[in-house]
């Protein structure tokens, strides 16, 4: 399957960072999994104005977490279509 989201981050996250803000939310839903640059997380809930996530546990798949500059690439789909994640 695809991807089904690719956008940027419209803020800074630090390695601590729970929250963040996508620069376009379309099609993002709970239970998701993000990959922001090479470190993934899943999706626990979206703010009202659909583009601001809150993540679950950072660094899942053995990635490792990190801090991330202000539109820095984030990709938003199930886990399965990523490759090399679990299922």
């Amino acid at each position: 399957m695809a991807i089904t989201l690719s956008t940027t981050l419209a803020a800074a996250v630090t390695a601590g960072d729970r929250i963040i803000k996508l620069t376009s939310g379309t099609s993002a839903a709970v239970g998701m999994t993000v990959k922001m640059e090479q470190e993934y997380s899943t999706i626990t809930s979206i703010a009202s104005d659909g583009v601001t996530c809150t993540l679950g546990m950072r660094g899942l798949y053995g990635s490792a977490v990190q801090a991330h500059r202000i539109l820095s690439p984030v990709e938003v789909s199930n886990a399965a279509d990523f490759t090399g994640t679990p299922t």
